[in-house]
């Protein structure tokens, strides 16, 4: 899943399945849904499940909904001040953005398995 951004690094209008290879890598979100709701009735005490399912999702989809907005708040305030135009030789903001993101994901994954 953290690979996702790789492929939208590739994508072109030329080679345009790249696209379909990131959705490709995000179908692996299946896993985390199923498994992560699973792990926590397996690990909460007897018939204490509800507070930690609960508690996890409101903590993840306050997460999720901050960074969503903190992100295009950033994107929004980087296209005003730079444009959309070449940053890195044929690089625009959009290359940058999904590197950006391939980089700190793969990071977090070796963050959370250390």
């Amino acid at each position: 899943m953290a690979a996702a951004p790789l492929c939208f690094l590739f994508a072109t209008p030329e080679h345009p399945y790249w696209i379909a290879g990131a959705y490709a890598l995000w179908s692996w979100y299946v896993g985390l849904n199923v498994g992560l709701p699973s792990l926590m009735f397996k690990l909460a005490p007897r018939g204490e499940s509800s507070p930690y399912v609960a508690a996890h999702f409101g903590v993840t989809g306050t997460c999720y909904a901050g960074a969503t907005i903190a992100g295009g708040y950033v994107l929004d305030r980087l296209i005003e001040h730079d444009g959309v135009s070449s940053l890195v030789g044929s690089w625009n903001i959009y290359h940058c953005t999904s590197l950006f993101a391939w980089i700190t994901r793969t990071l977090s994954v070796g963050w959370l398995t250390s």
